[in-house]
């Protein structure tokens, strides 16, 4: 089954309870933690897709790695800390997730649970100007408290001004959490509400659940999609690559 890719803004908590898993497993950087993800998705694909479902460890990590190229490839960035400690007690929540074959976990791997073990490096004042609209490691180089706040003319920095909540204007194209910055008719960039499953969009940053399903902006003339919840075979039923 085709096997579709959450956006990095996709929400969820990370986990707060210990860790099983040892944070100095992954000191050596975030290679030995995606290592670890790939196989707890991958030993849970044939008691969650069905007898037989699953493919050979290795082609599954493989494949995993394919599927989940753009997360890996953020989280590599490196403007980016990683801290193993939050890494392990992610897992930890990944393998309590994959145990009972729950959605939720495509969340924790590309979600709030990703950015959450990606550690700031930037104080306030520093810059964190984006090399261009699709760098969007820029915005997580900041320290906790703060978020990278600016404009192409002056540049980027480092701030603790609060982001703008529903409503106001979006400036720096980024909005409080639970909002997107989008176009809106006569009040130009505004943050808006995201979306719910089934409304209509054209990324998956605009909906609840960060994924915007048929969507395409490259084609002639561009496709919109909807929003969708991942089911269990988006998450688990991975193709061979």
């Amino acid at each position: 089954m085709a096997h579709r890719l959450l956006a990095l803004t996709a929400l969820i908590a990370s986990a707060s309870c210990t860790a099983t898993y040892d944070p100095d497993q992954y000191e050596g950087g975030i290679d030995g933690y995606w290592q670890s993800v790939g196989t707890l998705i991958c030993n849970a694909q044939e008691p969650c897709c069905g007898t037989g479902a699953g493919l050979p460890t290795d082609i599954c990590i493989a494949a995993f790695d394919v599927a989940f190229r753009e997360p890996i490839e953020f989280s590599k960035d490196d403007r980016l800390g990683f801290d193993p400690e939050l890494a392990a007690r992610n897992l930890d929540q990944i393998d309590a997730l994959t145990a009972v074959c729950s959605p939720n976990v495509y969340n924790a791997v590309v979600g709030e649970g990703l950015l959450a073990i990606l550690a700031g490096t930037k104080t306030e004042g520093e810059d964190c100007t984006p090399m261009d609209n699709t760098d969007l490691a820029a915005y997580q180089q900041c320290l906790d408290g703060l978020s990278c706040q600016g404009n192409a003319a002056e540049g980027f920095r480092c701030s603790a001004t609060p982001l703008p909540p529903v409503g106001e204007p979006c400036a720096t194209y980024q909005c409080e959490p639970g909002a997107y910055c989008g176009l809106l008719a006569g009040a130009g960039d505004t943050c808006l509400d995201k979306l719910a499953d089934r409304e209509s969009c054209w990324v998956a940053e605009q909906c609840r659940s960060g994924l915007c399903v048929g969507a395409n902006t490259m084609s002639m003339p561009p496709v919109q999609g909807r929003c969708d919840t991942p089911s269990r075979d988006d998450v688990y039923c991975i193709d061979a690559p």
